[in-house]
């Protein structure tokens, strides 16, 4: 029996660019129509292909397939999911008390659905990837709720970024480290210019 051959990088990449201009052609015709659009429509032409693309995602063929193809669904699925939930926030709750309660808490039900898709799922670094990224920007609003100081807010996203990419640095997902660590740090020097000053030292 033949062994099936794996496409090759070429293949991939325009495989990868024309879902991408796809999408874009797509939407772009939308904009023209979001006018006539109701709510409902506008909110589902947005967050049901980011569904059901979240729901590709425990497929076992796609899971355990190319890494290149999952790695852009799930790409779609964060994408059209989050900005679909914000824009049924502003379409049908446009006046908010708080903004930060509502950003948290989308940010946690997102954060939720990529864990599930992990632990349940598929164990590639996508999802590990925004569920570390949403669990990081809820706990970022949550802090802008209680009103804590900027260089609070940075520390503590240095920090909680700095231990996720240590604790994976020495997993199969340690690619999200280094991008972690650069973002880490970046905190790290906001937190010093917050609370110092000009990025002035301790003395």
């Amino acid at each position: 029996m033949r062994r099936r051959e794996s496409p090759s990088t070429f293949s991939q990449f325009l495989s990868v660019v024309g879902v991408v201009f796809f999408i874009f052609a797509f939407y772009s015709l939308v904009a023209d129509y979001w006018d006539d659009l109701s709510s409902i429509e506008r909110v589902g032409i947005i967050f049901i292909p980011g569904a059901i693309a979240y729901v590709c995602m425990w497929n076992s063929k796609l899971s355990h397939g190319n890494s290149v193809y999952f790695a852009l669904v799930a790409i779609i699925s964060a994408a059209l999911q989050t900005i679909g939930l914000f824009t049924a926030v502003d379409e049908f709750y446009p006046k908010q008390d708080n903004e930060f309660l509502t950003c948290a808490i989308i940010f946690a039900v997102l954060s939720i659905e990529y864990i599930l898709v992990f632990v349940r799922g598929a164990k590639r670094t996508a999802p590990m990837f925004f569920a570390s990224f949403y669990f990081v920007a809820a706990i970022h609003c949550l802090l802008k709720l209680a009103e804590a100081p900027g260089y609070v807010v940075a520390f503590s996203d240095a920090v909680i970024i700095l231990s996720i990419s240590y604790a994976l640095q020495k997993t199969p997902y340690r690619s999200i480290s280094s991008f972690g660590y650069l973002i880490g740090t970046i905190c790290v020097l906001s937190y010093d210019i917050l609370h110092f000053g000009h990025g002035g030292a301790i003395y």
